[in-house]
């Protein structure tokens, strides 16, 4: 499995993978006193904050990769998203033949509506705060209205 020799060593993990692998623990392990909407909204926070904190250029790239992968109906694959894989956005999940790759939220596939902008003159960018706040509440109320 991807990284799991690395999160378990203390101070050897950046803190771009850890900010990643909390949106699992998010999804996972939250008190029944949380609603879905609550839930879906932290999710794509998350992920909002994690390619925020990516280096120059690699932002570029998960963009453009989260884009792909919000528009394909594919199993996801490390050799298809390589940049989603590197930074924890997807993980590999051991199953009865094999291993598969999953995202680490099933909202992934959400955020290219919500948080990537893309032009000719500057390719995939991360929306601004306010715009991602006010697309997040707009498709919030799409999903959940």
């Amino acid at each position: 499995m991807l990284h799991n020799d690395i999160v378990n060593k203390p101070n050897s993990v950046t803190t771009t993978m850890l900010s990643t692998l909390d949106i699992e623990t998010l999804t996972t392990e939250q008190p029944e006193a949380v609603s879905p909407q609550q839930v879906y909204k932290q999710s794509l926070e998350k992920i909002w904050e994690n390619v925020n904190q990516l280096p120059e250029g690699q932002n570029t790239v998960v963009l453009s990769q989260l884009w792909a992968l919000g528009k394909t109906a594919n199993q996801p694959t490390a050799s298809d998203f390589p940049a989603l894989a590197a930074y924890g956005f997807i993980q590999e999940q051991l199953v009865d033949d094999g291993c598969i790759w999953n995202p680490v939220t099933p909202y992934l596939k959400d955020f290219w509506r919500v948080g990537i902008r893309v032009s000719n003159a500057y390719g995939y960018a991360l929306q601004n705060a306010d715009t991602f706040q006010s697309n997040l509440q707009a498709r919030i109320h799409a999903i959940f209205s």
